[in-house]
């Protein structure tokens, strides 16, 4: 599926941020003040295919970006309960949410015992031309107190809860980067050379109980005919 890359919203039109040339494109077409987006994340142990009714079948992996979907546009479920049905490891589980109207959302799959639960987490889009945007998610349950820091030591984010994020401007620089909470620290993430709009998100999680960590770029999937 063609996407198209995260950077701001301004009445409720959605553009793009390509990392090299920070250019900003818009959809022609307005969307209602209502509309909802939503990516799903696949932290679970495995992969999973999971059935919406906003983006039809959707199909998460299990390496590093291949666990985070673009974020898929709605302008009917705002403030209605949104189920999905879960397919990992041959076996289909059911989750709820419920999107709140006008927002960005993330939902997290976690597997507690026998349940997939969906952790939902609520964005802030945002968007500087002139420096790169790091964020940071705490895709965990359960793992409190998340932390990313320069591998040199400096901290970037502390105390950010389970399923919650925190974003901020940065100077373009090489970075590498280590993942961590009172659980551990997940290995050094190396994000390369970030560039002026730019924009790169870390991901923590535990799906089989060790933490892992990697980066992605956030994209919006065009709105479905």
């Amino acid at each position: 599926m063609r996407v198209l890359r995260f950077g701001l919203v301004v009445a409720a039109v959605l553009g793009f941020a390509a990392p090299a040339s920070a250019q900003i494109l818009l959809y022609a077409q307005r969307l209602p003040a209502g509309t909802v987006y939503m990516r799903l994340v696949n932290a679970l142990p495995v992969a999973a295919s999971i059935q919406t009714e906003f983006a039809g079948k959707v199909e998460l992996g299990t390496d590093g970006a291949a666990r985070v979907s673009p974020y898929f546009v709605s302008t009917t479920l705002g403030d209605k309960l949104v189920t999905l049905g879960v397919d990992e490891g041959g076996k289909t589980v059911t989750a709820s949410f419920t999107p709140k109207s006008g927002a960005f959302l993330t939902i997290v799959l976690h597997r507690v015992g026998d349940k997939v639960t969906a952790g939902v987490i609520t964005d802030k889009p945002e968007y500087n031309q002139l420096r790169a945007r790091l964020a940071f998610y705490n895709a965990t349950a359960d793992c409190a107190g998340g932390t990313l820091a320069e591998a040199s030591g400096p901290e970037i984010f502390k105390a950010i809860a389970p399923d919650a994020a925190a974003a901020r401007g940065i100077n373009p620089v090489a970075a590498k980067v280590v993942a961590g909470c009172a659980a551990g620290k997940a290995p050094v993430l190396n994000l390369g050379e970030l560039q002026a709009g730019g924009l790169y998100t870390v991901w923590m999680m535990k799906p089989e109980g060790t933490l892992l960590s990697f980066v992605a770029h956030d994209t919006i999937a065009p709105p479905r005919s």
